[in-house]
């Protein structure tokens, strides 16, 4: 992972990060202590995505071990709904 900062860090990133990043400005955005590099990151075009699934919160770590359990390689929480919103994501540090 830190090679992949470094890269991008240096600017050096698949033209369809930046493609993925513009696409999402619309829906999408980043607290202030996330560099862009790191916001890069998060819209890497050489994945296929991770599945990213909404369970209630009491059913979390449940889940999250069933997951490991079946040998999925990375399974963790990721975010919080924390009020009814206007359907924007927010990017932000914190557990």
């Amino acid at each position: 992972m830190e090679a992949a900062r470094e890269y991008a860090r240096a600017g050096v990133v698949p033209g369809g990060t930046h493609a993925n990043g513009k696409f999402l400005a619309d829906w999408v955005t980043f607290a202030d202590d996330i560099p862009k590099d790191e916001q890069l990151l998060l819209c890497d075009a050489q994945t296929s995505g991770g599945l990213l699934a909404a369970v209630p919160a009491e059913d979390a770590e449940r889940v999250i071990g069933e997951l490991r359990s079946a040998g999925t390689l990375a399974a963790d929480v990721v975010g919080r709904v924390t009020a009814v919103g206007d359907g924007k994501i927010r990017v932000a540090r914190g557990r």
